[in-house]
């Protein structure tokens, strides 16, 4: 169970990619959750974990939350991603028009009401904060949503029951682990190309991904007119 454990890992670090603490502790309530189901089934297998970091795992409860909650929420970095990933090249695409575009409600769907608008515009501070947390990792959280054949993939976290089998099919199955990664690395590639051609924007420290995988880009729309028009008002700062 190496693999399942090492993916419903990763899918914690995808949101907390800065705290070593937590993704410990997500290793750890993987490998416990893993446990629970084989003994469910009647299997006795070894757990791979020291009872110190069981009990360390306990005691961290109460300031880590439950992943499954935590996961169920929207994350700003998936935003901010997408923008330079359907927003088109020539309209150089930077940070600065990123905060500007979901701040204005580019994502928001033109039928949406305004409840609803009102809960899915991003506020530029709180998208500034997600991309300083998150911005290494932010490929990667993105790819999870562009799966239409495993449309549950943003939802394995650590102890989540209801996605604990789709993440063990997820990883046997080598094809959809590299297509999983092949697009994380599209994106990560086309990210840093665009950042780079902005001097005031912060270094990333990507990840490096092993020479099995190769990028693959994804089927993804190109902003539409009304879209551009919220991008055309965009201004830069003085």
């Amino acid at each position: 169970f190496a693999r399942p454990i090492a993916l419903l890992t990763l899918c914690a670090w995808m949101r907390w990619p800065d705290d070593e603490d937590v993704v410990l502790d997500a290793q750890t309530t993987a490998a416990a959750n893993i446990f629970l189901r084989e003994r469910e089934r009647g299997s006795s297998p070894q757990l791979p974990l020291s009872f110190e970091r069981l009990c360390q795992s306990i005691v961290c409860r109460e300031i880590y939350g439950q992943y499954e909650d935590a996961f169920e929420e929207l994350t700003d970095i998936t935003d901010i991603v997408g923008f330079f990933m359907h927003c088109p090249e020539e309209r150089r695409p930077s940070l600065g028009k990123a905060y500007h575009f979901i701040d204005s409600g580019g994502f928001v769907p033109t039928d949406a009401d305004e409840k609803d608008r009102r809960q899915m515009k991003r506020a530029r501070s709180s998208l500034k904060a997600a991309w300083k947390a998150q911005a290494r990792s932010g490929p990667l959280l993105w790819a999870t949503y562009q799966f239409e054949d495993d449309p549950d993939l943003p939802y394995f976290s650590p102890d989540s029951v209801d996605y604990l089998e789709d993440a063990i099919a997820f990883v046997q199955n080598r094809d959809r682990l590299l297509a999983f990664f092949g697009v994380a690395l599209f994106c990560q590639q086309k990210l840093s190309r665009l950042l780079e051609k902005q001097p005031l924007a912060a270094k990333v420290k990507f990840l490096t991904f092993p020479e099995i995988v190769r990028p693959i880009r994804p089927d993804i729309y190109t902003l539409d007119e009304d879209q551009l028009k919220i991008l055309d008002k965009y201004a830069a700062p003085q």
